[in-house]
């Protein structure tokens, strides 16, 4: 069961031999941004783009499926949460992977702004643009419901009985969980370089 689920969660870096950093968080939750604005950048700024990232921003929300149809979501923080989980969901289809991280960290870093006026400020027009029609059509719902089933899978990995995860941030390395005591006590890249099957050479 959870060397299919490791597979699974470490699939976006089965092609190459890096360490798949995977972030489960919420857009609005505040160790999630603690964890993005030193956790994530340490790391980027030691290993650069010899780790890939991949973010779930999804969390503790909860989707039911409404009486049309359509997809209903429910964010821990609030309905500002889902627009900024919606808008990082989306930033999948229009960003690389350093892009996507870097887009994350910048609407985390700054606590007091409207929250559509941070996910605007940090990317270009254009992509305000791709990011603002995707986050309001079926596309948006779709990625959600993906984050959802990638955070269920991780869930059932970290524990089989509830098939939740153990709160966010929570951080797997190469597909295997890391457990929140670990995490308490390593930072980010102190992790990458004891649990990553494909060490950073700076490690």
């Amino acid at each position: 069961m959870i060397t299919r689920a490791a597979l699974l969660l470490g699939v976006a870096c089965l092609a190459s031999a890096i360490p798949n950093v995977m972030l489960f968080y919420e857009s609005l939750c505040p160790d999630c941004g603690v964890e993005m604005k030193t956790g994530v950048v340490g790391a980027l700024r030691k290993f650069g783009d010899s780790v890939f990232f991949s973010l779930v921003p999804y969390g503790n929300a909860r989707t039911s499926i409404g009486r049309n149809g359509s997809l209903e979501v429910q964010c821990q923080h609030g309905e500002d949460e889902c627009t900024g989980n919606v808008w990082h969901a989306c930033s999948h289809l229009y960003m690389t992977p350093l892009e996507r991280v870097n887009y994350a960290i910048c609407t985390m870093m700054r606590g007091e702004e409207n929250v559509i006026t941070l996910l605007k400020m940090c990317t270009t027009k254009e992509k305000v643009a791709l990011l603002k029609a995707c986050a309001e059509s079926p596309m948006g719902s779709a990625l959600i419901k993906l984050m959802a089933d990638i955070t269920d899978t991780a869930g059932a990995v970290w524990n089989n009985r509830t098939r939740r995860l153990d709160g966010v941030p929570t951080v797997f390395i190469d597909g295997f969980p890391v457990s929140s005591a670990e995490q308490a006590k390593y930072s980010l890249p102190d992790l990458i370089c004891l649990k990553s099957k494909h060490k950073p050479a700076i490690c």
